[in-house]
C-alpha cells in the first residue's frame, strides 16, 4: 500500500505507517505491526461464499507479506503489470505498462463503461431503472464461442441482469447483446440527432420509448417498431457500438486502446496497455452499475425464454479475490493475451487499481495481484 516510488529509509517507512494510521484504521496495535496489517487484508478471502477455506495457505501468505515489505520490485510473472496512485487512476509503478497487447475479456470493462455512458445520454440513470429495461438475445449472441452466460436465442433479460451476465461469468453472449441493443440506438438516431434526442424515459413508471421495453412480452413489438432501416441489421448496430466504444477511450485519453469487438476474443486489432486498463478501471468504478455487477461473486436471476417461460440462472464469478477489500475486478484469458486480471482495491479512504497481463498461470494471478496492490 505504498505511496512513494522508493522507501529506502526507516523515516520513510514511519511516514507510511503514520499515513496508514491517519487514513485507514485506528487500531494502534495493528499500526505497529505492518505484517499483521497486510495479513488482515487478505487472509479472510475465501474460495467462494459457501466455503470458509482461504485461497492462500500460510506459506503463500508469508511470501506475499515478505514481498510487500521488500524495498525491491516484487517478482511478478506477468509480462506487463501496473498499480495506480491513490484516487488518480494513473500508474504509480509497473513493468512494460505502456506496451500494446491483447487484453482478452478485460475488454468487457470498456463495453460496460460504454453502455453506462450511452445510458446517460438516453436519460437512464441508476441501478433501479436498469432493472426495468428488457432486451432480447439475438441468435448470433447466443451462439458466441468462448465464455458464456448460456442465455438462449430470443431470451429476454433486463439490462441489469445482462450487465451481471457480462461481468460475472464473463459472458460473450451478454457482450454481443449489449453491444447490438445499444448500437441499434446509436445507429438509428445518428450522431447529428443524438444531441437533440429527448430523454428515453417518461412518466413515473419508467415507460421506455420505441427502442427499449419495460415489459418482457413487449420486446419483439418494440424492436420491430424501431426498424426504420429494414435493410440494416445486427452487424451495423455492432459496428456503431464499436465506433462509440473507441470514441469513449479517446475521450479518456487512453492512447493505446483500440477495440474491434466487445468481448475480447482473440483478435490482433483488439488491444490496449496496462496503463490504459488502470485508467479504464478508475473511470468505470464511478458507475454504481459497473461497481455492483463486477463486485458480485455470485448472482441469480430470472430470464424469460422466447415463449415467455421463466428460466432460473445462477452465475459465479471466476475471480477468487473478490471479497474483503478487493471490491471489483475483471478476469480474462486467451492464448495470445495469457491470464489477465484487473482489480480495484479499497480500504477505508484508500483506493487503488492493479492490472496483470500475461501471467504465468491462471492461479498465480490472485497471489500476484495481492502482492502488487499491497506493495
Amino acid at each position: 500500500m505504498r505511496k512513494y516510488h522508493a522507501l529506502g529509509s526507516n523515516s520513510q517507512k514511519s511516514q507510511v505507517l503514520s499515513r496508514l494510521t491517519a487514513e485507514c484504521y485506528k487500531n494502534p496495535k495493528m499500526v505497529n505491526n505492518l505484517p499483521a496489517f497486510y495479513r488482515s487484508l487478505i487472509n479472510k478471502i475465501t474460495w467462494s461464499e459457501k466455503s470458509n477455506m482461504p485461497i492462500f495457505d500460510y506459506a503463500e501468505l508469508d511470501q506475499i507479506v515478505e514481498a510487500t515489505l521488500s524495498e525491491q520490485y516484487p517478482i511478478i510473472s506477468a509480462k506487463k503489470w501496473a498499480i495506480s496512485d491513490k484516487h488518480k487512476g494513473v500508474v504509480l509503478q509497473g513493468k512494460n505498462y505502456e506496451d500494446q497487447c491483447e487484453i482478452a475479456s478485460m475488454t468487457k470493462l470498456c463495453t460496460a463503461y460504454t453502455v453506462c455512458r450511452i445510458m446517460e445520454e438516453m436519460g437512464i440513470y441508476g441501478i433501479e431503472q436498469s432493472k426495468n429495461i428488457y432486451m432480447r438475445v439475438s441468435r448470433k449472441a447466443a451462439f458466441m464461442p468462448g465464455t458464456s452466460a448460456y442465455v438462449q436465442t430470443h431470451s429476454r433479460l433486463s439490462l441489469y441482469d445482462c450487465m451481471c451476465a457480462l461481468m460475472i461469468p464473463s459472458g460473450n453472449d451478454a457482450a454481443i447483446t449489449l453491444a447490438t441493443e445499444f448500437g441499434r440506438w446509436l445507429f438509428l438516431i445518428g450522431d447529428k440527432q443524438r444531441d437533440s434526442q429527448l430523454p428515453i424515459i417518461h412518466g413515473k413508471k419508467g415507460k421506455i420509448n420505441t427502442l427499449f421495453s419495460n415489459c418482457p412480452k413487449d420486446v419483439d413489438y418494440v424492436i420491430n417498431q424501431s426498424f426504420r432501416f429494414p435493410t440494416k441489421g445486427h452487424d451495423d448496430y455492432l459496428q456503431a457500438f464499436m465506433t462509440e466504444m473507441n470514441k469513449q477511450t479517446q475521450k479518456l485519453r487512453l492512447k493505446n486502446c483500440k477495440f474491434s469487438n466487445p468481448h475480447g476474443l482473440q483478435q490482433k486489432a483488439n488491444h490496449a496497455s496496462a496503463s490504459d486498463m488502470i485508467g479504464l478501471m478508475y473511470y468505470a468504478m464511478k458507475y454504481d452499475l459497473i461497481a455492483e455487477a463486477s463486485g458480485k461473486s455470485r448472482y441469480s436471476c430470472e430470464v424469460y425464454t422466447w415463449d415467455l417461460q421463466v428460466q432460473q440462472f445462477t452465475w459465479e464469478n471466476t475471480n477468487k479475490l473478490l471479497g474483503q477489500h478487493f471490491v471489483a475486478a475483471k478476469t480474462g484469458i486467451t492464448p495470445s493475451a495469457g491470464p489477465c486480471l484487473v482489480s480495484h482495491f479499497k480500504y477505508g479512504p484508500y483506493e487503488s487499481q492493479g492490472v496483470l497481463i500475461d501471467s504465468k498461470t491462471q492461479e498465480i494471478r490472485w497471489k500476484e495481484m495481492s502482492t502488487i496492490l499491497l506493495w
